[in-house]
């Protein structure tokens, strides 16, 4: 990713609290991070991508309402180079989300250092 020369601005979508408030309290100990929103469902995971300024998007591919790939969808509708990071505990779901644009895969349970990697990776060209 192009070395950027302020913080990266984060937005965590889960319907998990702890699960949220763990992440961006990991994140904001990185002065490379800062986390910008924190989310509990997709529908405020649209609304947020429309109304703000944030440069990623770690995404729980599995909540109530809308499904992970739906809002994968339409973050990549109405911001394509945005970096949406899948964070799925089934595999298989993120394959799909691989698949339908994600620009990493997180397999929850590895470590808060695989987000912080994928969030820095370079995108790859499908």
């Amino acid at each position: 990713m192009q070395a950027l020369t302020r913080p990266l601005r984060v937005a965590i979508v889960d319907d998990n609290e702890d699960i949220r408030v763990l992440i961006g309290l990991h994140l904001e100990l990185d002065e490379r991070f800062e986390c910008t929103a924190q989310v509990g469902s997709g529908i405020e995971a649209i609304d947020l991508v429309r109304r703000s300024d944030i440069d990623a998007m770690i995404l729980d591919m599995h909540m109530p309402g809308i499904s992970g790939n739906d809002v994968l969808r339409a973050v990549r509708a109405a911001r394509s180079r945005m970096r949406v990071v899948a964070f799925s505990a089934d595999a298989q779901t993120l394959q799909d989300a691989a698949l339908e644009g994600a620009s990493a895969t997180v397999l929850k349970g590895e470590t808060l250092d695989g987000l912080v990697a994928a969030l820095l990776a370079e995108p790859t060209v499908a």
